[in-house]
């Protein structure tokens, strides 16, 4: 899952891994990835420095630098663009225990016994 690096991007991948989780295989045989894409690229000359948190940013010293904020997929530059695609970033999910129960949550909130639902909005 390649999605961009802010809340819209994670809000996306959330929903694909909700809807993979109808495969509980894809997980057990770890298949079901993140692809990490950089929020923040900083250039001086040939040196390129990938961020892929504000946090990490932050504690950079990116002093001389040309800071790029990367919005979404569509602003990231050709080279980043190769180098996510060539040498991703992976991040394997996991179908767990915690996986499990934010299912039940997710069932809970959207499915169909919607006493559940009722209950909890009335608590």
């Amino acid at each position: 899952i390649m999605a961009d690096a802010d809340v819209d991007g994670y809000a996306i991948s959330c929903l694909l891994i909700n809807f993979f989780s109808n495969w509980p295989v894809l997980f057990e045989e770890g298949r079901v990835f993140l692809v990490k894409t950089p929020k923040y690229i900083a250039r001086k000359g040939k040196s390129v420095l990938s961020f892929y948190s504000t946090e990490e940013y932050r504690k950079a010293n990116t002093q001389g630098y040309d800071v790029d904020y990367i919005k979404g997929l569509g602003t990231l530059p050709r080279e980043a663009y190769k180098d996510v695609i060539n040498n991703p970033k992976l991040v394997r999910i996991e179908y767990d225990d915690e996986t499990q129960e934010s299912e039940k949550k997710l069932d809970m909130a959207f499915g169909a016994d919607a006493s559940l639902r009722k209950e909890w909005l009335l608590t």
